[in-house]
């Protein structure tokens, strides 16, 4: 996690969202979190409990500074994943929040990973319920126990997490994100009408194949570290997710 953690501070940093901001005077210092690492515990519209969000405030953090989201991997150790970051935000200056999806809550890879679209019986479930709509719903209570004046936040995802931020940016089009990293997803869905989901975009309600909005936005993939996959770990990566119509969708790629 170290290395994704290092390689995606390189591509933020290098938006001008990360830029050098001017002290402000201390009125306009953000004031409804504590200063530090702590969390709070919020309920969201479509959820049935609520969700544990790891924080950490860097000390000079005001209502023009970038907010950032990582989405942990399949461990679900959110706390792990914003201890990691919290130099980080504490050298780059972002409010950090790491929203825990517990088993319990949000169970399998279907509660998590594919954002609750299809339940665990394998029906499709109305938009209203994705797990998606919580990042839009967090952005708003933040800002509102902040005063922060961002139009954008930015997301991370590891592992699982990857999983859960490129089908966020792929299937939640009308959303408020600067930049997107994915890194080390361990299965992805492709951007093709000819393999169902989860593989691809098939057998979803057409108004959600629609993909101009997605292309709009900007995601980047992370992929593995120190060389080029072979056909060997294609093929393995292939392996590792065995379902019917899986090899069409690598095929495609």
């Amino acid at each position: 996690m170290e290395i994704e953690t290092a390689l995606a501070i390189s591509n933020l940093t290098q938006l001008p969202l990360y830029a050098t901001i001017p002290p402000v005077a201390q009125d306009a210092a953000i004031n409804e979190l504590s200063v530090g690492a702590g969390y709070f515990s919020e309920q969201f519209p479509g959820t049935e409990r609520p969700l544990r969000v790891w924080y950490y405030l860097p000390q000079g953090v005001h209502h023009n500074s970038p907010i950032l989201f990582v989405l942990h991997g399949v461990n679900r150790n959110a706390r792990e994943y914003r201890d990691t970051w919290i130099s980080h935000a504490d050298r780059h200056g972002f409010l950090l929040l790491v929203p825990e999806f517990s088993r319990a809550d949000y169970p399998g890879t279907t509660g998590y990973n594919l954002g609750n679209i299809i339940s665990r019986s394998g029906n499709f479930t109305p938009p209203s319920q994705w797990t998606f709509n919580i990042i839009e719903h967090l952005f708003e209570r933040v800002k509102a126990l902040t005063g922060s004046k961002v139009s954008t936040y930015n997301l991370f995802g590891h592992s699982a997490g990857a999983q859960f931020v490129h089908r966020f940016v792929m299937l939640f089009p009308n959303n408020r994100v600067g930049v997107a990293i994915a890194a080390n997803a361990g299965w992805y869905t492709f951007p093709t009408m000819e393999v169902d989901f989860p593989y691809g975009l098939g057998a979803l309600p057409k108004e959600q194949q629609i993909l101009i909005p997605a292309y709009a936005q900007r995601l980047i993939i992370l992929l593995g570290y120190g060389g080029l996959p072979t056909p060997t770990t294609a093929i393995y990566a292939v392996r590792l997710r065995p379902r019917p119509r899986e090899d069409i969708a690598w095929k495609g790629v």
